[in-house]
C-alpha cells in the first residue's frame, strides 16, 4: 500500500510479505448465505443473487479497513476463516514512514484512530447508539 498525503505525493509504502488466501467452501457457502438473504431482503429476483455470486472472487482480498491516525496506519485484515463472527480482527501497525512496528488483534475495526484512542460504534438496550472510546498504547517489543 502506498500512503499519500493530501495532494497525492507518496509519504511512504506500508509492506507486509502476506501470501494470498484462497476462498475456502465453507467461507463462500456463508457469503452466498449472506448474499441471498440479502437479494431476498430486497425482494430481487433470484437469478440475481446467483450472478452476484459468480462474483465471489477466489482469493481473499487482504485488506479490510485502514485507519490513520497522528503518528501511526493500521491495516486491518481480514480474519483466517472470514465467515467467523467472532474471530479477532488482525492489524498491522506501521509509522506513517511505513516502518513496521508489529501485529495485534482486535475484537473489531474500529471507527477512528487517534494517538491516544480508538473510538467503536455501540448500541445500548433501548437502540441508542454511541460512541465508546477506548484507550491504547503501543510498547516496544521486548
Amino acid at each position: 500500500l502506498a500512503l499519500l498525503d493530501g495532494t497525492g505525493r507518496t509519504l511512504g509504502r506500508l509492506e507486509r510479505d502476506l501470501e494470498a488466501r484462497r476462498i475456502t467452501r465453507s467461507e463462500r457457502a456463508s457469503l452466498e448465505r449472506e448474499l441471498f438473504a440479502f437479494v431476498e431482503a430486497k425482494g430481487w429476483p433470484a437469478r440475481v443473487g446467483r450472478e452476484l455470486a459468480k462474483k465471489i472472487p477466489a482469493v481473499k482480498n487482504p485488506v479490510r479497513a485502514v485507519r490513520v491516525s497522528p503518528d501511526r496506519v493500521f491495516v486491518f485484515r481480514f480474519a483466517d476463516d472470514i465467515g467467523r463472527v467472532d474471530a479477532p480482527v488482525p492489524v498491522d501497525v506501521f509509522t506513517r514512514r511505513g516502518e513496521f512496528l508489529g501485529a495485534a488483534g482486535l475484537a473489531e475495526v474500529p471507527l477512528h484512530v487517534s494517538d491516544k484512542a480508538m473510538f467503536f460504534v455501540r448500541t445500548d438496550a433501548d437502540g441508542n447508539v454511541f460512541l465508546a472510546r477506548a484507550e491504547y498504547a503501543i510498547s516496544a517489543a521486548r
